[in-house]
C-alpha cells in the first residue's frame, strides 16, 4: 500500500502520522512510510508519548 493523495497541510499530516503511530496495520504503515518522505523523524524526537488510547 501507499499513499496517493492526501487533503490538508502536508507538514502538519506528517508530522501527526510519526508521532501519533503505533505501526500496528498495513495501512498505518503506508502513511508513515509516506510522512518519512516528508519530514525528518529525527527533528520530532523532542516529543515524547504521554498515553496511548487504542482506536476500536
Amino acid at each position: 500500500m501507499e499513499v496517493s493523495d492526501f487533503f490538508g497541510d502536508k507538514e502538519l499530516i506528517a508530522k501527526q502520522n510519526i508521532l501519533a503511530n503505533d505501526l500496528d496495520d498495513p495501512l498505518i504503515v503506508a502513511s508513515y512510510n509516506w510522512a518519512e518522505t516528508i519530514i525528518d523523524k529525527e527533528t520530532l524526537t523532542k516529543h515524547n508519548r504521554l498515553d496511548n488510547i487504542p482506536f476500536t
